[in-house]
Protein backbone atom coordinates (compact mmCIF):
# COMPACT_ATOMS: atom_id res chain seq x y z
CA UNK A 1 0.00 0.00 0.00
CA UNK A 2 2.68 2.27 0.62
CA UNK A 3 3.51 2.11 -3.11
CA UNK A 4 -0.19 3.18 -3.77
CA UNK A 5 0.23 6.09 -1.72
CA UNK A 6 3.50 7.34 -3.17
CA UNK A 7 1.96 7.11 -6.53
CA UNK A 8 -1.15 9.11 -5.40
CA UNK A 9 0.98 11.78 -3.90
CA UNK A 10 2.71 12.13 -7.42
CA UNK A 11 -0.66 12.34 -8.89
CA UNK A 12 -2.43 14.61 -6.22
CA UNK A 13 0.61 16.95 -6.51
CA UNK A 14 -0.01 17.20 -10.42
CA UNK A 15 -3.71 17.52 -10.33
CA UNK A 16 -2.73 20.75 -7.33
CA UNK A 17 -0.47 22.17 -10.15
CA UNK A 18 2.91 20.93 -8.46
CA UNK A 19 5.72 18.70 -9.40
CA UNK A 20 5.59 15.08 -8.85
CA UNK A 21 8.22 13.34 -7.29
CA UNK A 22 11.35 12.06 -9.33
CA UNK A 23 10.45 8.47 -9.66
CA UNK A 24 6.66 9.66 -10.93
CA UNK A 25 7.31 12.03 -13.70
CA UNK A 26 4.89 10.14 -16.24
CA UNK A 27 1.18 9.98 -15.54
CA UNK A 28 0.41 6.79 -17.96
CA UNK A 29 2.85 5.34 -16.14
CA UNK A 30 2.11 6.02 -12.70
CA UNK A 31 -1.91 5.96 -13.43
CA UNK A 32 -0.94 2.44 -15.00
CA UNK A 33 1.25 1.53 -11.99
CA UNK A 34 -1.91 2.67 -9.67
CA UNK A 35 -4.17 0.21 -11.59
CA UNK A 36 -1.76 -2.61 -11.49
CA UNK A 37 -1.77 -2.39 -7.69
CA UNK A 38 -5.33 -1.65 -7.30
CA UNK A 39 -6.09 -5.51 -8.89
CA UNK A 40 -3.28 -6.90 -6.99
CA UNK A 41 -3.63 -5.26 -3.87
CA UNK A 42 -7.37 -4.86 -4.13
CA UNK A 43 -6.52 -0.97 -2.97
CA UNK A 44 -10.36 0.20 -3.43
CA UNK A 45 -11.38 -2.90 -0.94
CA UNK A 46 -8.83 -2.00 1.67
CA UNK A 47 -9.26 1.95 1.37
CA UNK A 48 -13.18 1.28 1.75
CA UNK A 49 -12.53 -0.89 4.85
CA UNK A 50 -10.64 1.81 6.80
CA UNK A 51 -13.10 4.88 6.01
CA UNK A 52 -14.79 6.16 9.25
CA UNK A 53 -12.41 5.47 11.37
CA UNK A 54 -11.93 9.14 13.21
CA UNK A 55 -9.80 8.42 16.14
CA UNK A 56 -6.54 7.64 15.52
CA UNK A 57 -6.75 6.05 19.45
CA UNK A 58 -9.08 3.38 17.76
CA UNK A 59 -6.29 1.68 16.24
CA UNK A 60 -3.76 1.95 19.01
CA UNK A 61 -3.36 -1.58 19.86
CA UNK A 62 -5.61 -2.42 23.52
CA UNK A 63 -2.58 -1.58 25.39
CA UNK A 64 -1.74 1.77 24.88
CA UNK A 65 -5.23 3.25 24.79
CA UNK A 66 -4.06 5.25 27.13
CA UNK A 67 -3.13 8.64 26.76
CA UNK A 68 -0.34 8.93 29.06
CA UNK A 69 1.57 5.80 27.32
CA UNK A 70 1.73 7.35 24.00
CA UNK A 71 2.54 10.78 25.09
CA UNK A 72 5.79 11.74 23.69
CA UNK A 73 6.03 10.01 20.83
CA UNK A 74 8.09 11.06 17.88
CA UNK A 75 7.84 7.84 15.76
CA UNK A 76 4.21 5.87 14.83
CA UNK A 77 4.48 2.51 12.57
CA UNK A 78 1.06 1.90 10.59
CA UNK A 79 0.29 -1.35 10.25
CA UNK A 80 -2.26 -2.22 7.44
CA UNK A 81 -3.18 -5.17 6.91
CA UNK A 82 -5.89 -6.07 4.71
CA UNK A 83 -8.57 -3.76 5.92
CA UNK A 84 -7.23 -3.10 9.45
CA UNK A 85 -4.70 -0.41 10.77
CA UNK A 86 -2.82 -0.39 13.71
CA UNK A 87 -0.78 2.50 15.04
CA UNK A 88 2.16 1.77 17.07
CA UNK A 89 3.41 4.80 18.65
CA UNK A 90 7.48 4.91 19.63
CA UNK A 91 8.57 7.31 22.29
CA UNK A 92 10.75 10.17 21.67
CA UNK A 93 12.35 10.45 25.45
CA UNK A 94 15.04 8.22 24.03
CA UNK A 95 14.97 9.55 20.09
CA UNK A 96 18.04 7.72 19.00
CA UNK A 97 16.37 4.76 20.62
CA UNK A 98 12.92 5.40 19.31
CA UNK A 99 13.81 5.79 15.51
CA UNK A 100 15.94 2.23 15.79
CA UNK A 101 12.90 0.50 17.47
CA UNK A 102 10.43 1.76 15.14
CA UNK A 103 12.95 0.56 11.98
CA UNK A 104 13.34 -2.48 13.69
CA UNK A 105 9.61 -3.20 14.22
CA UNK A 106 8.65 -2.22 10.70
CA UNK A 107 11.72 -5.10 9.61
CA UNK A 108 10.01 -7.44 11.70
CA UNK A 109 6.87 -6.49 10.02
CA UNK A 110 8.17 -6.97 6.76
CA UNK A 111 9.81 -10.15 7.16
CA UNK A 112 6.71 -11.63 8.81
CA UNK A 113 4.52 -10.27 6.07
CA UNK A 114 6.50 -10.93 3.08
CA UNK A 115 4.12 -12.80 1.03
CA UNK A 116 1.42 -11.41 2.31
CA UNK A 117 -0.29 -8.77 -0.21
CA UNK A 118 -2.18 -7.16 2.06
CA UNK A 119 -0.04 -6.05 4.42
CA UNK A 120 2.76 -3.35 4.43
CA UNK A 121 3.77 -0.58 6.85
CA UNK A 122 5.06 2.63 7.43
CA UNK A 123 6.82 4.79 9.83
CA UNK A 124 5.60 8.56 10.19
CA UNK A 125 7.35 11.20 12.48
CA UNK A 126 5.36 13.91 14.02
CA UNK A 127 5.36 15.62 17.14
CA UNK A 128 2.16 14.48 18.79
CA UNK A 129 -1.25 12.79 17.73
CA UNK A 130 -2.90 16.01 17.01
CA UNK A 131 -0.02 16.88 14.52
CA UNK A 132 0.09 13.35 12.70
CA UNK A 133 -3.24 13.86 12.22
CA UNK A 134 -2.77 16.96 10.54
CA UNK A 135 0.48 15.55 8.52
CA UNK A 136 -1.22 12.20 7.71
CA UNK A 137 -5.15 12.74 7.27
CA UNK A 138 -5.37 9.99 5.20
CA UNK A 139 -3.74 6.95 7.04
CA UNK A 140 -6.38 6.99 9.82
CA UNK A 141 -9.20 8.57 9.27
CA UNK A 142 -12.03 9.34 6.97
CA UNK A 143 -10.49 7.95 3.29
CA UNK A 144 -13.64 8.61 1.22
CA UNK A 145 -11.99 11.68 -0.38
CA UNK A 146 -8.47 9.76 -1.18
CA UNK A 147 -10.62 6.75 -1.99
CA UNK A 148 -12.39 8.48 -4.52
CA UNK A 149 -9.19 10.20 -6.30
CA UNK A 150 -8.00 6.73 -6.49
CA UNK A 151 -10.68 5.60 -7.92
CA UNK A 152 -10.74 8.46 -10.35
CA UNK A 153 -7.41 7.21 -11.59
CA UNK A 154 -8.52 3.64 -11.93
CA UNK A 155 -11.60 4.40 -13.90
Amino acid sequence: MAAVFSLMGSELAVRDGTPPSEAHQDSHDRAAEIQQLEAELQVMARLRAQAGTADLRDRLPEGLRAKREIEGAQYYLFEFDGGTTIVRPFRRSRRATAARDAQAALATLEAEKQDDPQSDGVIVSADSMDQLKRAYPNYYSDTLRFTAEVQRVVN
